[in-house]
């Protein structure tokens, strides 16, 4: 089986909640993480294992499930980026495999995120992100509109991965999602979800009530500048194995 596992930071890793490493290298045959986490859009073949070293979900669920392990996250993107990523790598796999040999967690980033073009410090456009509700929040039109799109997005993968018949598991890395009040709520189905629940910040959540965290900024031995460091991760891991193995079944 391959376990392929998408998201932002909260997937990839971030400094200083896991510790950066740029001489690391892939060492493990059963851990991979893909050409520019498998940016189509990126004109490159480079690696970065930074945070390979680091016991994030993804390595510690791949271990326990015991099956092999693709982390595709990549810090700061946004929802959009996750779906289309997700898209392009699974076609690549289904190519090499079947979809009965591929099971996919996705942790979805916040839905306030919003792909950018920019320019970068050699005055190359790249895409980026940006958080509109950081500033000028009297201007933003009604929140309803990042929900919808979020909808949207989450349909486009919900769909992809039925249509391929490949199993998946979603959930919110540490935003909620206020699915019910989109216009399309219609066509999120939240039997894919973590708990049945869609709305809920689910790792976020799960470290506030384990451990009374008041807010995601806060410092401590599981958070770390609004990331979780590899305790949180390893045990959010072993939650996902423990609720997969009980709702989910493989060949």
């Amino acid at each position: 089986m391959i376990l392929f596992c998408n998201g932002d930071s909260w997937t990839q890793g971030d400094s200083p909640a896991q510790t950066v490493n740029w001489d690391s290298s892939e060492y493990l045959d059963w851990y991979s993480i893909p050409s520019s986490f498998g940016m189509y859009h990126v004109a490159t073949t480079s690696q970065q294992y930074k945070f390979y070293d680091s016991e994030v979900w993804p390595k510690t669920l791949g271990r326990l499930l015991k099956f092999n392990t693709v982390n595709a996250g990549r810090l700061g993107d946004d929802n959009q980026g996750i779906v289309h990523r997700s898209i392009y790598l699974l076609e690549k796999y289904l190519s090499m495999t079947t979809s009965n040999e591929l099971f996919v967690v996705i942790g979805w980033s916040s839905c306030l995120r919003e792909p950018i073009f920019e320019f970068d410090s050699k005055n190359k456009i790249k895409l980026s992100q940006v958080r509109p509700s950081n500033y000028k929040k009297d201007t933003l039109p009604t929140p309803m509109m990042y929900d919808d799109k979020f909808a949207l997005s989450v349909y486009t993968l919900q769909s992809y991965l039925e249509n391929k018949k490949i199993k998946f598991l979603f959930f919110n890395a540490f935003d909620t999602f206020d699915y019910e009040n989109s216009r399309f709520k219609t066509l999120i189905k939240p039997e894919y979800w973590l708990n049945k629940d869609p709305k809920e910040n689910h790792f976020f959540n799960y470290l506030k009530n384990k451990y009374n965290i008041l807010h995601i900024g806060d410092k401590s031995e599981n958070m770390i500048q609004g990331h979780p460091t590899d305790k949180a991760h390893i045990e959010w891991g072993q939650y996902l194995e423990k609720y997969i193995r009980k709702n989910y079944e493989f060949n």
